[in-house]
């Protein structure tokens, strides 16, 4: 089971990896990808998520997403 399957995250985005008892809290955006990285996207499909969602220019959903995905390493969800 790969790290990310087993997160549960509720609508108010609070994250809780049972395996761990780890919880953290993320923002809308931060659900959006989230639940876009558990579906299977990629960067490039996450940042056209935020550009439609948030208006964003490429350059700045690119970076944003990027941003997303250290943080999820730093905390060791993602490889």
């Amino acid at each position: 089971m790969s790290t990310l399957s087993r997160i549960a995250v509720n609508d108010e985005g609070f994250m809780f990896d049972p395996q761990t008892g780890e919880s953290y809290l993320l923002n809308e955006t931060g659900r959006q990808l989230l639940e876009g990285l558990k579906e299977g996207l990629g960067e490039e499909e996450l940042a056209g998520l935020l550009e439609e969602r948030w208006n964003l220019s490429s350059n700045q959903a690119g970076r944003d997403v990027a941003e997303f995905l250290q943080q999820l390493r730093l905390l060791r969800l993602l490889p």
